[in-house]
């Protein structure tokens, strides 16, 4: 789980803790977060890859606006992954044998 590092913003219990800066869209952010200081570095490569992205093809927006749309499309490849994921887990199941039947093995004749 990660936290941005604010006067104010919540305090995560004494979990252990990795506190890094990243830059997003030009902007550096102080995360607080469970997580490793590389996955942390990942996850605001993605956001800032993202941002910029839409930044290019809207170079009339603020960052405000910027920063919904790039919320927004991260959000939308999220649960389209994730939708993908149920139905190759539903197509998997579909393949094993049923309980009490032996699987075919590859091979044999």
């Amino acid at each position: 789980m990660l936290y941005n590092q604010q006067k104010g913003a919540r305090q995560v219990s004494k979990v252990e803790k990795t506190k890094t800066i990243v830059r997003i869209g030009g902007k550096d952010y102080t995360i607080c977060g469970t997580e490793s200081a590389e996955y942390i570095h990942r996850v605001a490569l993605k956001v800032n890859e993202k941002f910029k992205e839409i930044k290019s093809a809207n170079p009339d927006l603020n960052n405000t606006q910027l920063a919904m749309l790039t919320s927004i499309n991260l959000a939308d490849e999220h649960l389209k992954m994730q939708d993908e994921l149920e139905a190759t887990k539903k197509e998997l199941e579909k393949l094993r044998p049923a309980p009490g039947v032996a699987a075919p093995r590859f091979g044999e004749k």
